[in-house]
């Protein structure tokens, strides 16, 4: 929601554009009005706006040099020109100010609503531009707490979430520094990097954007300036709080759909296949397109023990049905298996069974006879 001030001297126009900004624009809420650009300065000291809707002729501090005094205080918010005048030289100036629009009295429903779609784009875009520029510059801190999201929603640690939302938004505040206005854009914007990190972990989920929430009675209300980090906060917390909950119940989603089942099937089918060869995570991983680090992950929660534990219980299980057969030696058997130190084969060997494999071996064809 985009908060908006109107300065014009007529009263009765200042309070049509207000009433037709409410009808018009969803996206805007008017927060204050000023009769003249001295006005608009005083109430911008104490109160924070995005978009400033004023006409240009106007008693002690017209709308092109209010327009100046914004640009140099203000660089955050957008301006609208409204004039009377249909001449070209007032157009011409209000667009080198960078006035997103310039429109003509009697205002026309349409053309204002227009106008108020303009400037919430530019100010989109050029929030996003910021943003981005933020994260970019911050990525060396970015990565590693991307990484305990993608970390903890792998796991469905879901509990833990509000507390590293609180933690990523304390980031995000002490990046922005002085534009805490971008908060709201940066909490979105890193929601779109955990996803990054999900991807490249193999985990690849459909992601619509949502529209922010409604207006609320607070949110009606002019926004003191003191107040204003506080309220840019809060809203980049509830973002941070729905899109992380909508994350986890798209992973939780994949589950329950045997997404991560089947790719357990798959890993466990290739080892079966490859075990008595030198594999490693990045071999498992490769065979079944996901990072070595997602291998590790859906493992322990599927089997509660590690790839690297599986495939040694498998080559020992494979170990004992050669061994109780008894036409290899030894050494055979190790080979067969994937060892070629016998020494250490040997000792997984009695640490898994109790016994050397020639022990078992013995038992075994003892058994037999």
């Amino acid at each position: 929601m985009n908060r908006v001030l109107i300065v014009e001297d007529a009263r009765l126009i200042r309070e049509s554009l207000a009433k037709s900004i409410g009808q018009l624009h969803p996206g805007s809420i008017v927060s204050g009005a000023a009769g003249n650009g001295e006005e608009a300065l005083e109430w911008l000291e104490a109160h924070y706006a995005d978009v400033c809707v004023t006409d240009i002729r106007m008693p002690r501090l017209d709308g092109l040099k209010l327009l100046e005094r914004i640009n140099e205080r203000y660089q955050w918010m957008a301006t609208i020109i409204v004039s009377s005048y249909d001449e070209f030289e007032y157009a011409r100036k209000s667009l080198q100010l960078q006035a997103v629009d310039y429109i003509l009295k009697p205002i026309e429903p349409e053309q204002l609503k227009r106008s108020l779609d303009t400037a919430e784009e530019a100010l989109s875009q050029r929030r996003h531009r910021e943003a981005s520029e933020t994260l970019l510059r911050m990525a060396p801190h970015c990565r590693p707490l991307a990484r305990q999201w993608v970390e903890r929603l792998k796991t469905q640690n879901v509990g833990s979430l509000p507390a590293l939302a609180d933690r990523t938004l304390d980031a995000l505040d002490a990046w922005a520094g002085e534009a805490s206005y971008l908060l709201p854009t940066l909490a979105k914007l890193w929601l779109h990097t955990v996803l990054e990190e999900l991807a490249n972990e193999g985990i690849r989920l459909p992601w619509t954007e949502e529209p922010a929430a409604g207006g609320s009675g607070e949110e009606d209300a002019a926004l003191p300036i003191g107040q204003a980090r506080s309220c840019f906060r809060r809203r980049a917390a509830a973002s941070l709080e729905r899109d992380g909950t909508r994350l986890a119940e798209a992973i939780r989603t994949r589950l329950e759909a045997g997404g991560v089942s089947s790719v357990m099937q798959q890993m466990k089918a290739y080892i079966q296949r490859h075990y008595a060869e030198k594999i490693g995570l990045q071999d498992i991983a490769d065979a079944v397109g996901i990072s070595k680090n997602y291998v590790s992950v859906v493992f322990k929660n599927e089997t509660g023990s590690t790839a690297l534990q599986y495939i040694v219980e498998l080559r020992l299980k494979k170990a004992a049905d050669l061994l109780s057969q008894g036409s290899l030696r030894i050494y055979e058997v190790a080979q067969q298996v994937g060892y070629d130190d016998i020494d250490y084969f040997a000792k997984l060997f009695r640490s898994a069974y109790g016994m050397t494999p020639a022990e078992y071996k013995k038992k075994m064809s003892m058994a037999i006879e």
